[in-house]
């Protein structure tokens, strides 16, 4: 029973750091496509999906921004799940905020499409 809880709480633990991953990755991710164009990439230059020798990390991206995505449905369950399960437990706001502040950023990322990269990520 107790290795079961263990892997729930890491799965949890994975869906909180969902959105910095990602920002991570897809930090390290548009740095690599810049040093390997020589320019700051834009639609279709660099393709995202051909840029040589960093696949796999076009891969994470792809795969963490699902994660992230779903992460606010899965956060909030568990946040609602230990609340109706005990009332009495201390809201674990600096968790929730490190968290808020992450998918915030993520979500501007996204849907605000800064300097182009989602369209870029995108093509």
């Amino acid at each position: 029973m107790v290795a079961w809880q263990s892997i729930g709480k890491g799965l949890i633990a994975l869906f909180y750091a969902a959105p910095w991953v990602w920002l991570s990755c897809f930090g390290a991710f548009t740095a690599a496509a810049t040093y390997a164009a020589g320019h700051f990439p834009t639609y279709g230059n660099p393709d995202p999906k051909r840029v040589d020798d960093f696949w796999i990390l076009y891969m994470l991206v792809v795969m963490w921004l699902g994660i992230a995505l779903l992460s606010p449905f899965v956060v909030a369950g568990h946040t609602l799940a230990r609340v109706m399960t005990n009332p009495a437990l201390p809201f674990e706001g600096v968790r929730l905020s490190v968290y808020a502040i992450g998918a915030a950023v993520t979500a501007y990322v996204v849907l605000g499409d800064p300097a182009g990269l989602r369209t870029w990520l995108c093509d």
